[in-house]
């Protein structure tokens, strides 16, 4: 996936071409300012730090430095040793580091804590970090050789024991060169540009995506979007679907993040609800609200069976259960209160661009379900989709909702009209709701649940819309192999 780094990567090379000769200031540089400020709102920073800001960084500066993301990142403690193995420092931080395996000693038993880090040593220890933060992806990531840096005229100088660091870091668009085709990997880092090296980081791979967060820090978390699509409700989805396993669709209005929905538990606004029954959801919350007032008018949810909706601090909650897995909850919708009191309706703003944003996003929807039981991901077919938008269509314009179309034909007919010649195929409809609320309906429906789990390889999806009648929205998902 394309990460959208060429900003961060552009800044590094500036501030690391401007190193030498610099003299030390007690406020950061003009473009290091928002960066420190917001580490600091993070408590990302350490007192050392904090003063000083064009002097390089030493190894017990940015121990200390690591280890607040660490300990932020990952959500565990670490106590600091009982026994002491150096003996030129006695600093907690650089102690707990050491017994993390995060950083090691220089010989004979000394740290060296006042020595300049080199960029190598910085690549070594935030990859170290990362993999006992989150070993099983940062290791699935880890897979270039280190060929990937031969662009470099100083690639060689690369010690052995730091070269799948650097690459990995490298590759995450985190650390780059200096500029004139240099790495500069036993080069110093200022103490602005470490501060700036663990944010950015910190965004990168952090899981704390959240209301209210710009498209920068959003894509420097997730990167860039596999999708982007329009939402009834007038703001864009950003649809991340490289990995179906931590699937997730962020809404963006204006550049700030206003909408979130994901069934992930790796994400921290889904943890307190993926996983957990009803029950216990009902307990920490309270009763689900049967309606959403706006203005004077009393909108009332649907679903109250499989979908439980609160009005909380952080904005509006949908809570979707799964009634085939003792109603666990398997999927979490968090909207901003002004987005949501801003819908028009029940429906919103439907045109063409939200009518193919709804097909995409009922097509990784499946595929992340699909994901999540161990079944093998569905490729997208045109042709299929074709079929599927065609009964949709139909069903719209013609008033009725079935798999047997008014002419009599039906699902087989309708694929080998497009050209297809399945070994089997199932058909999965769904109406009047978005692609959300459709998706997990149909997954608590005993038989369209059959058909998304599947032993099936191709899928194409047909949205129509239309003005009056019966429904407003119309639902295809066509599965075949």
């Amino acid at each position: 996936m394309k990460k959208t780094f060429l900003f961060s990567i552009m800044i590094f090379v500036l501030l690391f071409s401007q190193i030498g000769g610099v003299v030390a200031e007690e406020i950061p540089s003009d473009w290091a300012v928002y960066e420190v400020d917001q580490a600091q709102a993070l408590d990302l920073v350490t007192n050392q730090v904090m003063t000083g800001f064009q002097d390089s960084i030493t190894r017990e500066a940015f121990a200390e430095l690591i280890m607040k993301m660490y300990d932020r990142m990952s959500g565990q403690t670490v106590n600091v040793p009982s026994n002491n193995v150096f003996v030129d420092t006695n600093n907690p931080e650089v102690l707990r580091a050491n017994a993390l395996g995060i950083v090691y000693g220089v010989g004979d038993n000394r740290f060296n804590p006042h020595a300049n880090i080199k960029r190598q040593e910085i690549a070594v220890m935030f990859y170290r970090a990362l993999e006992l933060i989150d070993g099983q992806h940062v290791n699935q990531d880890a897979r270039s050789d280190f060929s990937v840096l031969f662009g470099f005229v100083d690639a060689h100088v690369v010690d052995d024991w730091a070269r799948q660091a650097v690459v990995y870091m490298y590759n995450q668009e985190i650390i780059g060169g200096i500029g004139n085709n240099r790495l500069d990997p036993l080069g110093n880092t200022t103490k602005e540009q470490a501060i700036a090296l663990v944010y950015r980081t910190y965004l990168r791979f952090s899981n704390e995506i959240r209301l209210g967060i710009s498209i920068e820090q959003l894509e420097a978390i997730l990167g860039e979007a596999t999708d982007v699509v329009e939402s009834e409700y007038g703001f864009d989805w950003y649809l991340y679907a490289e990995d179906y396993g931590r699937y997730i669709q962020v809404g963006v209005e204006e550049s700030s993040v206003v909408a979130l929905y994901t069934g992930s538990s790796v994400y921290t606004f889904a943890q307190e609800f993926i996983g957990s029954q009803k029950a216990e959801i009902r307990k920490s919350f309270g009763e689900p609200e049967e309606y959403i007032l706006k203005g004077r008018t009393r909108y009332y949810h649907s679903s109250r069976d499989s979908v439980d909706h609160y009005e909380l601090d952080r904005g509006y909650v949908r809570i979707f259960y799964d009634v085939h897995k003792d109603n666990n909850a398997n999927g979490v919708l968090l909207i901003e209160k002004n987005t949501e009191l801003g819908l028009d309706g029940f429906h919103g703003d439907l045109n063409e661009e939200v009518r193919r944003g709804y097909e995409l996003q009922l097509f990784h929807l499946v595929n992340a379900a699909r994901k999540n039981e161990g079944k093998t991901i569905l490729e997208w077919d045109d042709q299929a989709a074709r079929a599927a938008y065609l009964h949709s269509e139909d069903m719209a314009e013609q008033n009725y909702f079935s798999h047997a179309s008014l002419d009599g034909s039906d699902l087989l007919d309708r694929l080998q009209a497009q050209g297809i010649q399945p070994r089997a195929a199932a058909e999965n409809l769904a109406a009047n709701q978005n692609a959300i609320f459709s998706h997990n309906g149909l997954l608590n429906s005993w038989g369209h649940r059959v058909n998304i789990f599947s032993d099936t390889s191709r899928l194409g999806v047909g949205t129509y819309l239309i003005d009056s009648g019966a429904y407003r929205i119309y639902h295809t998902q066509n599965f075949y192999k």
